[in-house]
């Protein structure tokens, strides 16, 4: 081959190899991300922060059944409904590990179940008991729906990769 074709170099460059290895560990990587402008593993003050007057701190005297106690509290328009969002914090690492959204008002469980369906699709549903879920791998998200009481749960799908 002639080295002038190439400009005396290698073909490929050994640039070439680095930057495809670099896009393929980045292709690869768990997201990190999480619910609407929080990301999972964020501290208190980074979700105040990120809400941006929308969330204040809150008390709540008895845990959710998943054992964990919302720690900000406050109020979000998303699947055609509004809600509590109430947001749960690791009491290890203190980063946010789950966010649940409880629909105010007048509303119909089943829609809000179809708002999901239509969002995230009957491929990323699973059902576990009377719990809907959907893995929402793009985002590192397991989003759950009960109906009773009427909720929807967000947390991380690999909380490995939420704690990076």
């Amino acid at each position: 081959m002639n080295d002038d074709v190439q400009g005396g170099g290698h073909w490929p460059p050994p640039l070439f190899f680095v930057c495809l290895c670099l896009l393929a560990t980045l292709w690869l990587s768990p997201a990190r991300a999480g619910w609407a402008y929080t990301e999972w593993g964020m501290s208190q003050d980074d979700v105040l922060a990120a809400a941006n007057g929308k969330v204040t701190h809150f008390y709540e005297p008895h845990p959710e059944p998943w054992g964990l106690y919302p720690d900000l509290i406050g109020d979000h328009r998303d699947l055609r409904h509004t809600y509590e969002v109430e947001f749960y914090f690791d009491d290890e690492t203190g980063g946010l590990v789950g966010v649940r959204l409880a629909p105010y008002g007048r509303y119909w469980c089943m829609d809000l179940m179809q708002s999901l369906i239509r969002t995230f699709g009957n491929r990323n549903m699973m059902r576990r008991g009377g719990i809907l879920e959907f893995a929402d791998a793009a985002n590192n998200n397991l989003i759950s729906h009960r109906f009773e009481p009427c909720a929807v749960r967000y947390q991380p799908l690999d909380p490995q990769a939420a704690a990076r």
